[in-house]
């Protein structure tokens, strides 16, 4: 093969992987994804929205949450502290005043509270892995929960 030979059939090898032209963009419409693909046709999955959460998801969720709730606010403490905040001082003129004071200590309390039960709970698991059933796994978060609110009612409403 000549040298023009292997040339021309590099060449046709080349424009056989030529790229090709992007195709033109779609018109940015006021559309929303569901209804496009209404139009075609297509089902749309279901959003996670209508799906009933087990109280144990639930439970978990909530120990998560308020975990990062506590280090916020107790890094919030801390940084008021560092700021030369009189933190004490501040924290009885909040409870002193009316319907504030009882709103606060139970914004506080539920968060302590229901993550010291959620502790307190896998604590017992990991001595009694045995006790992981699944009822009595929904039964303890339904247990977790009503103690909590317990505890954030005693405190907002009679401390």
């Amino acid at each position: 093969m000549s040298l023009i030979q292997r040339r021309l059939a590099v060449a046709r090898v080349a424009n056989h992987f030529k790229p090709q032209m992007a195709a033109p963009c779609r018109d940015m419409s006021t559309e929303t994804y569901s209804e496009r693909q209404a139009k075609k046709g297509r089902p749309v999955s279901p959003h996670v929205t209508i799906y009933k959460f087990p109280v144990v998801a639930l439970s978990s969720i909530t120990n998560r949450v308020t975990g990062v709730a506590l280090s916020a606010g107790f890094t919030g403490i801390g940084l008021l502290s560092l700021g030369n905040v009189d933190v004490p001082s501040l924290m009885t003129t909040i409870g002193n005043v009316f319907l504030v004071g009882s709103v606060a200590k139970m914004a506080v309390t539920f968060p302590v509270a229901f993550h010291y039960f959620g502790g307190i709970r896998h604590i017992f698991w990991d001595k009694t892995p045995e006790a992981l059933q699944n009822d009595q796994v929904e039964s303890s978060s339904y247990a977790v929960l009503g103690a909590s609110l317990a505890v954030t009612a005693l405190a907002g409403l009679v401390l």
